[in-house]
């Protein structure tokens, strides 16, 4: 990768970090200021208390019957203290206005208890509408069930002669799958039964020929990662490997063949980056082929709506950008060699090129599509790599 991609990874990694920095010192400043607040309300409770003497009898006894007014002052701050102490703030913040504003003098004393009270009817609000952190965390453990490993999910349309060399370079990983998922799109084919025996493959059928499917399918999938293929891809033994190790280093996408947006080309609005025989980590726009992630970012990818409602062309693009966009995620493709095969994602990149082929079926009309959808990206502000 060229150094300008490294400073770019870099410094997208110290913005994260330097917003969860800030976030969290905010939160500690929040945390001490309450804690002031109820110190000092703690020691105003113990010195308002009388043991075995009514709140306001001790009140009257404290400042003498003759100065009525600040009797009544004393005892309707007594009164909000309780009811502060009770929990009810909306009665206990009432009941402080109406202090300071009948006796000024009372104005600083009672005006942190007022914010005190606005701040916990707020949070009582927030509370009805929106789970605390603590309590998304502790309702999230629930539903754990402390997944490892990867599974892998293969979209099929129209072909089937690469099905049988794909499984058994997927199964034959150096990390072997936990899940093999295969979804068929509409009914073009009968897929071979042994095959899925054999391989222990769930599969999928469906009549809607879409290609934004497969991303969140990896939700029903016991594992911890997800790898989709297209139905031409041969993954050399170690593709997985270097997907996990690329995914961790970098909390990015990773892909064997990339894309990075040349919004107004004369050409093509892209330009490829394959990343053989070379030992760099190119970072790009998006990624092609094979598609690796981890599952928890699956809901990054649902945020946005399909782009103009299209179940197709646009799919890999929107996968990149959301992810980006929602879950501060990178797109990589890492080092591969076409010498050494098993680091390779993409051994048999011929088989891309039969007549099943979307960018060569509809291949005038999918470059104008992609290339107007990126252009409308370009536009909104987006930020390329």
């Amino acid at each position: 990768m060229s150094e300008i991609g490294y400073d770019l990874m870099e410094r997208e990694g110290r913005d994260v970090n330097d917003e969860a920095q800030r976030l969290r010192e905010e939160n500690e400043m929040l945390l001490e200021q309450m804690l002031i607040l109820q110190k000092k309300l703690s020691n105003f409770q113990k010195e308002s208390r009388h043991d075995g003497v009514g709140k306001e009898k001790a009140i009257r006894e404290k400042v003498g019957n003759g100065k009525k007014s600040l009797v009544k002052s004393e005892i309707s701050f007594a009164k909000a203290n309780s009811l502060f102490e009770s929990g009810n703030y909306e009665a206990a913040e009432k009941v402080y206005r109406d202090l300071a504003k009948k006796k000024p003098d009372y104005e600083f004393v009672v005006s942190s208890f007022i914010d005190r009270c606005l701040l916990l009817k707020a949070e009582m609000e927030s509370n009805k509408l929106t789970p605390s952190i603590s309590r998304k965390e502790k309702v999230g453990k629930v539903f754990c069930n402390e997944e490892s490993g990867w599974a892998a999910v293969i979209t099929m349309y129209k072909r089937q002669d690469y099905l049988a060399e794909q499984l058994f370079a997927i199964k034959n990983q150096s990390i072997p799958p936990k899940q093999i998922v295969v979804i068929q799109n509409e009914n073009h084919m009968e897929i071979d039964k042994f095959l899925l025996e054999k391989y222990e493959v769930k599969l999928i059928r469906s009549s809607i020929n879409s290609l934004y499917f497969r991303w969140i399918v990896g939700y029903l999938l016991d594992a911890n990662y997800i790898c989709v293929f297209d139905d031409d891809v041969i993954p050399g033994s170690r593709w997985i490997e270097s997907c996990i190790y690329s995914c961790e280093k970098y909390n990015a996408l990773i892909g064997p063949s990339g894309r990075r947006a040349a919004p107004f080309n004369e050409d093509r609005a892209w330009k490829s980056i394959e990343n053989l025989s070379k030992d760099t980590y190119e970072l790009c726009d998006w990624v092609c082929n094979s598609y690796f992630f981890k599952k928890d970012w699956i809901k990054y990818i649902t945020q946005y709506p399909r782009y103009e409602n299209t179940q197709k062309t646009f799919d890999d693009i929107q996968l990149a950008t959301s992810l980006k966009m929602c879950g501060g995620v990178n797109t990589i493709v890492p080092p591969q060699s076409d010498k050494k095969s098993e680091w390779n994602g993409h051994i048999k990149r011929e088989y891309g090129h039969d007549e099943h082929a979307l960018w060569k079926r509809q291949a005038s009309d999918h470059a104008d599509e992609r290339r107007r959808m990126i252009q409308k990206l370009d536009s909104s502000g987006y930020s390329w790599v």
